[in-house]
């Protein structure tokens, strides 16, 4: 599920802060740098996430 929903924020904006996703350039403007670099920073938070839990889970006892 992290995967999938990283995927999609990466394929909306684009993979690197500054790389328009495929829009029109002459549509891009202030609010879509800002919305991309929100964008982003969701990505490295989900993936900061997804590896505390994998620590997580690999610290728990096994039944």
């Amino acid at each position: 599920m992290f995967d999938a929903v990283r995927s999609r924020l990466l394929h909306a904006v684009g993979e690197h802060l500054g790389e328009l996703p495929d829009i029109p350039y002459h549509s891009a403007s202030l609010s879509a740098s800002l919305v991309q670099a929100s964008v982003l920073d969701c990505v490295r938070t989900l993936d900061r996430l997804h590896v505390w839990l994998g620590q997580e889970r690999s610290q728990r006892p096994t039944p």
